[in-house]
């Protein structure tokens, strides 16, 4: 008991110190009188948090049930205050997105008390950090208040509360305001998760490898072409009509050595940084085309990437005749034209209808392959996102004119995209955390579960039938929400029709529902 006052007496002034050297108490006390004093010590009890962890762990005694009581019971205080209704959902969510999902994704995954036990820290630090940010923001990265944080951490957590610190910021920068901050953090918290299995493991598993190289490779490919997108850019922002002869053969000249260099990045990324992992010590992209043409099961594989094709040609055939064929009747040229919420909702459910036709019959013959296939195409994604919104010839202009087609309000956010980006990840965040903490023996004896596939359920069937059902016959809202009632129910049932219709084609091979 004493040692545990000495902690708090040592570390809770530290966490203060900071605060008093940027005149906290004058610059915010008008806030903190209002609608924030409870709020206030929020910091304060999280800091408790991170010190009664530690000692719980020492007497291996799980902190996440003791955190959960206490984060409930210290919503509950605040929900007797009518006047913080409003913030009360803002820390729900936080803590859900931040804390709760993470925590409790690995404490799924892994028998490990030392693994759970380092990202329970991460998510407690972002906690704290994001709090920070959304009350304080002037104080979010203040070098003091990043030091204060993490010194409270055990010494052998410092170098991984910094790592996820830097990817956090990174992200921050990179995809703010597109994503919101709980997102940002969620994302970074599973980069930090992958980086660390890369560094201390050095795994060898090829679906783990494509993983980490479908998140980290666009962000290593691009960095060297920096300065030659910086050059592009800034040519390109001249007007046309001022741009002379020479200014726009240099901007072509950029965006050639933009790809030249990209190009270069990704093979050495490959051949000298990924090879030495393998172990036949291959190139990663030798090792794919070898596995989809000559290993056992390559006919199904091919096949597979076949029928993939297929559905993809068709789709933007019935686009390209449809889609742009209503328009040149119309005779519309502009392309910001305004788009009734019917049609677009429309056109976005085309692509998730199309996830249905693509992944549910194929998933179950290769799930490996479907595996690696994700990973793959979520790097294109990003690499072609980075070529839409610097309009890099020459598929700038037209990647953007394309799927600006399908955008609603959540995509004008910020520069990017987001909405084909979130369909990818939803079908294969569940396929990917599957493959988690398992084998190559096991990986290539792996059976399809359902779990593994809830993401195209919900996806393909219940977010369709729930917009489609929702804006149509919707009337009963739910509270504080712009979503429907009847909308939940389709979502609800479209998903059980889903999973039914999944067990009677025999796609997946756990049982989890009983068909009579």
């Amino acid at each position: 008991m004493q040692v545990l006052v000495h902690l708090i007496e040592k570390y809770g002034k530290n966490i203060w110190k900071p605060l008093e050297k940027y005149k906290f108490y004058t610059k915010y006390i008008s806030k903190i009188q209002k609608k924030r004093t409870i709020l206030f010590f929020f910091p304060l009890i999280s800091e408790s948090f991170l010190i009664f962890y530690v000692i719980f762990f020492k007497l291996k005694i799980s902190a996440l049930p003791i955190f959960l009581f206490i984060s409930i019971f210290y919503m509950i205080i605040i929900s007797f205050f009518s006047k913080f209704a409003p913030l009360i959902h803002d820390l729900c969510q936080k803590f859900i997105y931040i804390v709760a999902f993470p925590s409790l994704v690995f404490l799924t995954k892994t028998n490990s008390m030392q693994i759970y036990k380092q990202n329970f820290i991460i998510s407690i630090s972002t906690y704290i950090l994001v709090f920070l940010h959304s009350n304080f923001s002037g104080l979010f990265f203040s070098f003091d208040i990043i030091y204060y944080i993490f010194s409270i951490l055990p010494s052998d957590l410092y170098f991984l509360a910094l790592l996820h610190f830097s990817i956090l910021s990174l992200m921050n920068n990179i995809a703010f305001p597109s994503l919101n901050r709980e997102e940002i953090s969620l994302v970074s918290h599973a980069l930090t998760g992958l980086l660390r299995n890369f560094i201390y493991f050095q795994t060898n598993l090829p679906c783990e490898l494509f993983l980490i190289l479908a998140f980290f490779g666009p962000i290593v490919a691009i960095w060297p072409a920096i300065p030659f997108l910086k050059e592009y850019v800034r040519i390109t922002r001249i007007s046309c009509y001022r741009r002379t002869r020479t200014m726009e053969t240099k901007r072509i000249r950029y965006a050639i050595f933009s790809y030249f260099s990209i190009g270069i990045s990704i093979f050495t990324m490959l051949q000298f940084g990924v090879k030495s992992y393998l172990t036949e010590h291959k190139n990663l992209i030798f090792w794919f085309i070898n596995y989809v043409m000559h290993e056992k099961g390559s006919e199904i594989r091919q096949k597979i990437l076949l029928w993939w094709m297929n559905c993809l040609i068709f789709t933007m055939l019935f686009i390209k005749i449809f889609l742009y064929a209503q328009k040149s009747k119309r005779q519309i040229n502009n392309e910001n034209e305004r788009i009734s919420s019917s049609k677009l909702n429309k056109r976005r459910k085309l692509f998730h209808g199309l996830v249905i036709i693509m992944f549910l019959p194929t998933l179950y013959l290769d799930p490996l392959f479907s595996n690696i296939s994700f990973s793959i195409t979520f790097a294109l994604f990003c690499i072609c996102e980075v070529i839409r919104i610097l309009a890099l010839p020459p598929y700038g202009i037209f990647l953007h004119s394309f799927l600006s087609q399908f955008t609603d309000e959540r995509d004008n956010k910020g520069n990017i995209i987001v909405s084909y980006l979130y369909l990818l990840i939803g079908c294969a965040c569940p396929l990917w955390l599957d493959f988690i903490g398992i084998t190559l023996d096991e990986q290539n004896q792996y059976q399809l579960k359902l779990k593994a596939i809830s993401g195209i359920l919900c996806l393909g069937f219940g977010d369709s039938a729930a917009s489609i059902i929702g804006k149509k016959f919707g009337r009963l809202h739910w509270p504080n929400s712009k979503k429907t009632v009847e909308g939940t129910f389709a979502f609800v049932l479209a998903v059980f029709f889903g999973g039914a219709l999944v067990k009677y084609m025999c796609w997946v091979n756990d049982v989890i529902i009983q068909l009579s």
